[in-house]
C-alpha cells in the first residue's frame, strides 16, 4: 500500500545519482524517510489505542519544545547582577534604540529567536496539527484548555503567516468540520493566482530598484519567477538535486536590501511544488501528486478520514511557501504521519468519521 511513496524515494535516489554519477551511501540516506517509514508501518499492525498514544506523545512533544524554548529565552533575557530582564538580544539593542531593526529579529521570545535551531514555519504546522489533534481527541488530554492555549500562543509567537492561517482554519474546523473542501479550494486557488501573477512580471525583475523594494515586501516574489524559469532547462526529468541548487544559486541576486544577510542566498525555490519539478521533473511531480490523491482516496471512507484530510491540507499549504520536503525535519514529519494515518485507516475499515 506504500508502493507509490517508495517509488518516489527511488526517483530521488536516481536524481542524487545524476548529480555526480557516483554511488555513495548519501544518495540512499538523504530521503530515507520515504522508504523507512513505509517499511516500518508495513510490518506492524497498529491498534486504535496505539494510534491515540502516538498522537498524544506528539502533542506533548510540541508542548515540551515550547516549555524548553521559554526557559531558554527567559535565561537569555535575565541578568543576575544587577538583576535585569531585557528580552532584546544584546547584539541588536543599539539598532532597536535607533529603530532600524524588526522586533521579530531582535526579541528572544519571538520567531526563530524563540524556537532556536528549528524552522519556525515547519514548527507552526506541527503546532497546528497538534492543535487539531487536541480538539479532535479531547478525551485523551487532561488540562485541555492549557494545552490549547500553549499551542495557540506558540503559533502566534512564531509569527508565521502560514502558521496563523493554518491555526485559524483549524479553529474554524472545530465549529464547521465539513468546511475543509471549500476552504482548501479558496486558499489553494488564491496561492495559484498569486504565484501566476508574480511569475508574469519577468521584465520588472531586471530593474535593481524594483528588486530591492520587492525583497523588502516578500523575497519569494523574486525567487519563484527565477525558479520557474530554471525549470525550462529540463522540465521532464528535472535537473537533479545539487544541479538544481547550483542553477538557482547562480541566478539569485547576491545582495539583498535587508539589514541582514539576504534570503536570496538560500538555494531552494521556497515552494515544494516548484522544487519537485526542478529536481525530478514533471514525471516526479506527477508521482508526488499521485501519492497525495492515492492517500486521500484510500483513507476517505475510514474512521480517521477527516484527520487524514487535515494533515494533507496542512502539508499542501506549507508546500506553497517552503521547499519543506527538502529538509529532514519536515520530510520525517510528512513521511511518519502519512504512513501512520494510512496504516491506521486501513486497519480500522469498519468505522466512519463524521
Amino acid at each position: 500500500m506504500f508502493l507509490p511513496l517508495i517509488l518516489l524515494y527511488f526517483l530521488y535516489v536516481i536524481a542524487y545519482y545524476r548529480d555526480s554519477f557516483e554511488f555513495g551511501i548519501y544518495i540512499f540516506e538523504r530521503k530515507a524517510s520515504l522508504i523507512a517509514f513505509p517499511i516500518i508501518f508495513s510490518t506492524i499492525n497498529l491498534s486504535k489505542s496505539d494510534f491515540k498514544y502516538l498522537i498524544k506523545y506528539f502533542v506533548y512533544g510540541c508542548i515540551t519544545v515550547y516549555i524548553l524554548s521559554f526557559v531558554i529565552a527567559s535565561y537569555n533575557s535575565i541578568s543576575i547582577a544587577p538583576f535585569e530582564f531585557n528580552p532584546v538580544i544584546s547584539s541588536h539593542r543599539e539598532s532597536i534604540i535607533n529603530s532600524s531593526a524588526s522586533i521579530l529579529l531582535t526579541n528572544y521570545y519571538l520567531a526563530n529567536n524563540f524556537f532556536q535551531n528549528m524552522n519556525s514555519n515547519f514548527l507552526s504546522i506541527y503546532y497546528s496539527f497538534a492543535l487539531y489533534a487536541v480538539l479532535k481527541f479531547d478525551t485523551l488530554f487532561k488540562h485541555k484548555a492549557i494545552i490549547v492555549s500553549i499551542l495557540v500562543i506558540g503559533i502566534i509567537q512564531i509569527f508565521s503567516v502560514i502558521g496563523l492561517i493554518s491555526m485559524i482554519i483549524i479553529l474554524i474546523l472545530k465549529v464547521l468540520p465539513k468546511s475543509l473542501p471549500k476552504i482548501a479550494v479558496v486558499l489553494f486557488s488564491t496561492f495559484l493566482v498569486l504565484i501566476s501573477l508574480i511569475s508574469l512580471g519577468n521584465e520588472l525583475r531586471e530593474k535593481p530598484n524594483y528588486l530591492k523594494k520587492l525583497e523588502k515586501i516578500e523575497s519569494r516574489a523574486i525567487i519563484w519567477p527565477i525558479a520557474i524559469e530554471t525549470i525550462r532547462e529540463n522540465p521532464l526529468f528535472g535537473l537533479g538535486i545539487k544541479n538544481a541548487q547550483k542553477m538557482l544559486e547562480s541566478k539569485y541576486p547576491k545582495k539583498g536590501d535587508f539589514g541582514f544577510i539576504s534570503q536570496m542566498t538560500k538555494k531552494d525555490a521556497h515552494n515544494m511544488y516548484i522544487q519537485i519539478i526542478l529536481e525530478i521533473g514533471i514525471i516526479g511531480f506527477l508521482l508526488f501528486l499521485f501519492n497525495i490523491v492515492f492517500f486521500i482516496k484510500k483513507t476517505k471512507k475510514y474512521k480517521y478520514a477527516l484527520v487524514c484530510k487535515v494533515f494533507i491540507f496542512l502539508c499542501l499549504t506549507i508546500f506553497f511557501t517552503e521547499s519543506a520536503l527538502a529538509t529532514y525535519a519536515f520530510l520525517s514529519f510528512f513521511s511518519f504521519f502519512y504512513c501512520l494515518l494510512f496504516s491506521i485507516s486501513i486497519n480500522n475499515v469498519n468505522m466512519q468519521d463524521y
